[in-house]
C-alpha cells in the first residue's frame, strides 16, 4: 500500500481561554508547542506545515512552520480552521493537529495517514484513545471532505466530531496516550516543565551530524536517538530535565541553535 503526500497542519487559532494566553506560542523544554507537533509533522514526511490562526507573524519564525495563515473564520470553532486548512494545502490528504500536544511524535501521524490509506472512501481518519475520538488529532481527504463540511459550517455547526457521521472514517485505536495529553491549563504546563525527565547523562556519546549542508537547507534533518552530552547542556545554559519532550523533535530544534553557537572545542 503506497502512502500518499501529505500537508499537515497546525491549529493555532484557539482562544486559550482556560489558558489565559496563547497556547501555541508557549514553551515546553524551550520550545514553542507549536514548534513540537510541527516537527512530529516533519519527521512523518509531510511535504509542508502550516500554522492556521493566530499569530502568524509569531508563528511563521516558529521552528518547523512553512507557512502561517489567517483563519478565515475566526473565533468560529475548530472546524472553520480545518476548512481553513483546506483551503491552502496542496496535498489532497491534510493531516491536522492541536497545537497543545508536546508529546506527540512521528508515528501519530504516520498512523493517522495510514488508517486513510487503507481504503480510498475514507474521507477522515482520526485517533480514538482510551475509547475518546480525538476529532483534533486526524487525517482528512479533502476532495471527499471538503463539501460535506462546509455544508454542515453553513448549518451553523462548528465541531468536527459532529460531520463524521455522514463521512465514511476510520478510527485509529494505536495511538499513544501521551501523544494526544494536551495543555489546557496552566498546571499542564506547569506538570510538563517540572516532570521529572532528563535531555542527556554522563554516559552519553556525542555523535556528530553527518551532513552540514542537509542541516542547513532542511531544519527537519535530525539526530535520531541522538542527545547532545551534559557538556553542552552546561555550555549553553540549557535545561536538564526535558526528557517529556520527544527526543527527535527536541534535537531537531536544537540544530539551529547547535549550528549557529556550537560550544567551543565542537565544530559542524
Amino acid at each position: 500500500m503506497s502512502v500518499p503526500s501529505f500537508t499537515g497542519v497546525v491549529l493555532t487559532g484557539g482562544s486559550s481561554t482556560r489558558m489565559g494566553q496563547d497556547k501555541s506560542l508557549l514553551k515546553v523544554g524551550g520550545f514553542a508547542l507549536a514548534s513540537l507537533v510541527a516537527a512530529a509533522l516533519n519527521e512523518a514526511g509531510a511535504t509542508e506545515v502550516i500554522a492556521v490562526g493566530g499569530n502568524i507573524v509569531a508563528l511563521a519564525s516558529l521552528s518547523g512552520i512553512d507557512r502561517a495563515v489567517a483563519d478565515r473564520h475566526p473565533g468560529e470553532g475548530p472546524l472553520g480552521g480545518v476548512l481553513t486548512a483546506f483551503e491552502f494545502a496542496h496535498d489532497d490528504v491534510v493531516v491536522i493537529l492541536a497545537c497543545d500536544t508536546p508529546r506527540i511524535e512521528a508515528s501519530t501521524p504516520t498512523a493517522l495517514v495510514a488508517g486513510l490509506s487503507s481504503d480510498h472512501q475514507v474521507a477522515v481518519s482520526y485517533a480514538v484513545v482510551d475509547g475518546r475520538i480525538q476529532p483534533l488529532t486526524a487525517a482528512w481527504r479533502r476532495s471527499l471532505a471538503w463539501d460535506p463540511l462546509q455544508a454542515a459550517f453553513e448549518q451553523g455547526i462548528r465541531a468536527p466530531r459532529s460531520v463524521f457521521g455522514g463521512l465514511t472514517v476510520s478510527e485509529v485505536r494505536t495511538i499513544a496516550p501521551e501523544a494526544v495529553d494536551d495543555v489546557d491549563h496552566p498546571e499542564d504546563l506547569q506538570r510538563y516543565a517540572a516532570g521529572s525527565y532528563e535531555l542527556m547523562t554522563q554516559n552519553e556519546d556525542h555523535r556528530r551530524v553527518q551532513s552540514q549542508k542537509s542541516i542547513s537547507a532542511n531544519l527537519s534533518v535530525c539526530w535520531q536517538r541522538e542527545q547532545f552530552s551534559s557538556t553542552y547542556a552546561r555550555t549553553m545554559n540549557m535545561p536538564t530535565a526535558m526528557s517529556q519532550v520527544p527526543s527527535t523533535s527536541r534535537c531537531r530544534l536544537f540544530l539551529k541553535g547547535f549550528r549557529r553557537f556550537p560550544p567551543l572545542g565542537l565544530s559542524m
